[in-house]
């Protein structure tokens, strides 16, 4: 006989989840360049247009759903 605990579930995907977040991050930080040119360089390679801020750093396209967009393409 099976017992469902869906509390415990819950905090099975939670600590997933969290296992998951520094990577996510570390990816997300990859993305990020110091200055415009070099987000616009990736964004060409990127095959998107523009770039956008993110806190003092610049991120390739013209949004962040532009980018994740062209990540996906480029796979």
């Amino acid at each position: 006989m099976t017992i469902y605990r869906p509390g415990l579930l819950m905090i099975c995907l939670g600590l997933g989840s969290l296992a998951l977040a520094p990577i996510a991050a570390k990816a997300h930080m990859n993305g990020m360049y110091e200055t415009q040119a070099a987000a616009e360089k990736r964004a060409a390679e990127l095959k998107c247009k523009g770039t956008f801020k993110m806190d003092d750093m610049y991120m390739p396209c013209s949004s962040e759903r532009a980018l994740h967009e062209a990540l996906q393409k480029s796979r």
